[in-house]
């Protein structure tokens, strides 16, 4: 039970990125085949940044706040 969460979230992380291929495909019709990992690189980065610019700011942080659990 303890371990479920981080295994869902392991399994997601590796199954998500697989289906690569298929979207490669869709945006194949729309544009030309050959630029679309730019497409999927440029997507890919703008969810990176997105979810660092939405985290914590941990470089002030004092250890003392942190706290044992």
């Amino acid at each position: 039970m303890r371990a479920s969460g981080y295994g869902i979230g392991y399994s997601t992380a590796v199954i998500i990125p697989s289906f690569y291929s298929l979207s490669m495909l869709g945006l194949g019709k729309i544009m030309p085949y050959a630029y679309t990992p730019i497409v999927l690189i440029v997507a890919g980065s703008a969810l990176t940044v997105a979810a660092a610019t939405m985290g914590r700011d941990h470089d002030q942080l004092d250890i003392a706040e942190v706290g044992a659990p």
